[in-house]
């Protein structure tokens, strides 16, 4: 997940083009508070993945009012490939635990 949200970061600042999404706020946290304030991980992600820790600081200073309002149409490069395998994993288990009756 941390090499293709590296691709996604390289191109645009945020999950979905030029502005944050909700999308953005919800993935940041674990980020923010796991990685970037805790000294080794935050020197794992200086490392192989500085675009990631360029968003969790852009996002945590960016005020919304002045960011380009216009998202990118339909699912932008790079989320199908990064949030696809966890979601397909925890569909499996939910319906593995009898938790989502005739999903598959």
């Amino acid at each position: 997940m941390l090499r293709n949200l590296e691709a996604i970061f390289k191109n645009r600042p945020f999950l979905f083009g030029n502005r944050p999404s909700i999308a953005d706020v919800g993935l940041s946290g674990p980020f923010f508070r796991h990685f970037a304030l805790d000294p080794i991980p935050l020197e794992i992600i200086r490392q192989e993945a500085p675009f990631v820790l360029k968003w969790v600081s852009t996002l945590w200073s960016t005020k919304v009012s002045k960011c380009d309002e216009n998202y990118i149409d339909g699912i932008p490069d790079g989320l199908t490939e990064t949030f696809y395998p966890s979601g397909q994993l925890k569909c499996k288990l939910f319906y593995k635990e009898g938790k989502i009756d005739g999903l598959f």
